[in-house]
């Protein structure tokens, strides 16, 4: 593969390749084992071209899971926010929620969600603020129902909880580990959370 130097004219091609490159790299072998020269030889740039975009590969590594969490938040907020109900609105943010891992099987991505990743507090900052927004959105939505805030809160934290704990169960591989059904599990989380967006009604009406 051909070397290419840094370019004004090539900068973004430049810095979406070697996001790209570097997230193969990272999914396979890991951040800690990969490295800066090893991400430019893979991409076809010099070091000095990603370090031109990035201060180090552990900034490759948060720009990487920055994105991934903004695409994620942009799903849930376009799923939901194209029906016009509340009830429809949560289910259809679940359901963005949960087929955007689904889309994205590798540790990399589910590192988002399972504590297992090599971020510093101030970028888990940065990216615990897009988690923030998913929390408002929903929120936002089960406010709807007519109950008080603090039920909407509540309700969010259960939702998030059963998002994360469906996302992570989906995502069990390994040796023995039976392959879950994953349109089974997630039409049964999604009967739970109708049959508790149904309670929520039930109780405004009462």
């Amino acid at each position: 593969m051909a070397i290419n130097p840094v370019s004004s004219g090539s900068d973004i091609e430049c810095r979406d390749q070697i996001l790209e490159t570097a997230g193969d790299l990272f999914e396979t072998k890991g951040m800690q084992k990969t490295t800066v020269r090893e991400i430019a030889r893979r991409a076809g740039y010099t070091t000095g071209a990603v370090y031109f975009h990035f201060a180090n590969k552990e900034a490759i590594y948060f720009q990487i899971l920055l994105s991934f969490a903004s695409d994620l938040k942009e799903q849930v907020k376009k799923a939901s926010g194209e029906k016009s109900d509340p009830f429809s609105a949560v289910m259809a943010g679940f359901l963005a929620y949960v087929r955007f891992f689904d889309d994205k099987p590798g540790e990399l991505c589910l590192s988002l969600i399972s504590n297992s990743n090599n971020l510093a507090a101030q970028e888990m900052a940065v990216i615990a603020q897009e988690f923030t927004e998913i929390r408002r959105c929903f929120s936002g939505h089960i406010s709807r129902f007519g109950i008080d805030p603090s039920k909407a809160e509540l309700e969010t934290n259960v939702l998030m909880g059963d998002m994360v704990g469906l996302v992570l169960t989906l995502s069990q591989k390994g040796p023995g580990i039976r392959q879950p059904d994953t349109d089974r599990m997630t039409a049964v989380h999604l009967e739970r959370l109708g049959e508790r967006m149904l309670s929520l009604v039930r109780q405004t009406e009462t």
